[in-house]
């Protein structure tokens, strides 16, 4: 068994199912580039456990030679480190101490929310859907992901005794992360969606066992079984079509954050609902206090 393939079978389930997909497919294209490297006599070492920085310097100049974005070589120079790691070796470390400006990444630009417009459109929109059934249950996924901010991975792992309209609250046991660093967690729903929920889980309960005796929220109504991403995908794009108003999932979650905050909830509220480990992640890249309420809440401090 070669280094990688011992990687990958030990993270097999320790990362979510997702991100091992992705970083297996990212690790493989990694191990032939270096193996043309070490076919080139550019790079020494034989394998991952003897990588030096220098070697990672290396790769890291053959990644800018390809014209990549600078995102796009931190994001393999992070995954090699993952594997050196595992190996052993600290290469990669040495090197990002050694080079640092291989391994700039420029800030990320976060993302507005829906615009108050397009969120009152999807709003009307969402609440006069009655079917057909397909359309309906894209309605009240698109819901749960504007109105408690889940994950796509989340909303697909959602079960429907989970979800109380009456206590307008869900818990989310499948999260980002797995067993890993993931957490369940308790979510209040915004109150202008619980109605367009509520309206999909009483067709559901009427609808056949295959769908009404399904654990899950949103399921397959041939098996009762998890929904594949695409579907959640194309519904998303029927409501795109039904509205004019393009978005994605990201953007749904940010909405739901930056809404709490410009209510007045706390950002360590609004982090824990979201399932973050920490505030900076959620000021970072979901909600941060608008810069006019920031000036009315000093301004309004003054006794002038």
């Amino acid at each position: 068994m070669t280094q990688l393939d011992a990687f990958l079978a030990d993270y097999q389930h320790v990362y979510a199912e997702g991100t091992y997909t992705t970083l297996s497919r990212q690790l493989r294209k990694i191990d032939r580039q270096l193996g043309d490297l070490r076919a080139s006599g550019a790079i020494l070492s034989a394998d991952y456990s003897d990588m030096t920085s220098e070697d990672v310097k290396t790769y890291g100049i053959y990644l800018r030679n390809k014209a990549l974005s600078q995102s796009a070589i931190v994001r393999d120079l992070g995954a090699l480190r993952k594997i050196c790691s595992y190996c052993g070796c600290n290469a990669v470390d040495r090197a990002r101490a050694q080079y640092p400006l291989i391994f700039y990444a420029p800030g990320k630009t976060r993302l507005p929310p829906l615009s108050n417009e397009n969120y009152s459109t999807l709003i009307a929109a969402l609440s006069s859907i009655q079917r057909p059934w397909a359309l309906l249950r894209s309605a009240a996924a698109v819901a749960v992901s504007i109105g408690a901010g889940l994950r796509p991975v989340e909303v697909a792992g959602l079960r429907a005794c989970d979800v109380s309209i009456s206590k307008g609250l869900l818990t989310v046991y499948i999260v980002k992360g797995g067993l890993t660093y993931g957490k369940p967690r308790t979510v209040p729903i915004r109150p202008e969606f619980r109605p367009i929920i509520a309206r999909y889980m009483a067709q559901r309960a009427q609808a056949p066992p295959t769908i009404s005796k399904s654990e899950l929220m949103f399921c397959n109504p041939t098996n009762g079984g998890p929904l594949a991403a695409n579907t959640f995908r194309v519904g998303k794009s029927h409501i795109e079509d039904l509205t004019g108003i393009k978005f994605d999932f990201r953007q749904c979650r940010r909405t739901y954050a930056q809404l709490a905050l410009d209510e007045g909830a706390q950002v360590a509220s609004v982090s824990l609902v979201l399932g973050h480990t920490n505030t900076r992640t959620t000021e970072d890249a979901y909600g941060r206090i608008r810069p006019d309420m920031a000036i009315a809440d000093i301004v309004g401090r003054w006794s002038i």
